[in-house]
């Protein structure tokens, strides 16, 4: 139960209970959640790229476990900072770029079977590495199971929830 019903069942349950028809029941203030800090989930719902928050969230959201190994890993292929996570039987690394430009141009040099940089020697993954791409992030997954292949390929290439109206 969220704790907004929670909150209306007390108020529903103090109101048929409080005193007679001729007077009013008192009133219980409703207590409001606290905002939570920035940089938390919530925050990253509606964003326009992905983020290390978002990332995390819609891993979870599909049923996993992500468990931040390194957020400053470094792979050769990559130009940029990767974050190294352990996700149940396999190993992620997820790349962020500043956008979708900034992550073709990186990976203009990379062979996306290999994960390896073209003309480079190929990278030594302890398996096949699988490759997902989306918007502003590249992901590389190392697994044997091909079901948490597929929950971490449509995790990404579903694509970020659509921006509110404004």
């Amino acid at each position: 139960m969220g704790w907004r019903t929670a909150v209306v069942a007390l108020t529903v349950a103090l109101a048929a209970c409080g005193g007679s028809r001729d007077e009013p029941a008192p009133r219980t203030p409703i207590a409001t959640p606290p905002a939570p800090p920035p940089g938390t989930p919530s925050d990253c719902v509606l964003a326009e790229r992905w983020e290390p928050c978002l990332v995390t969230k819609r891993l979870e959201n599909a049923g996993l476990v992500p468990q931040l190994l390194d957020s400053a890993a470094t792979l050769p292929m990559f130009n940029r900072p990767v974050w190294h996570y352990q996700l149940g039987r396999g190993e992620l690394f997820v790349v962020l770029y500043a956008d979708s430009t900034a992550r073709r141009a990186d990976l203009a040099t990379v062979d996306s079977l290999t994960v390896s940089r073209r003309g480079a020697a190929a990278h030594p993954w302890s398996m096949p590495p699988l490759l997902v791409t989306s918007r502003n992030l590249a992901a590389v997954l190392l697994t044997e199971s091909q079901h948490l292949a597929v929950r971490v390929e449509e995790t990404f290439t579903a694509g970020l929830p659509l921006l509110a109206p404004k």
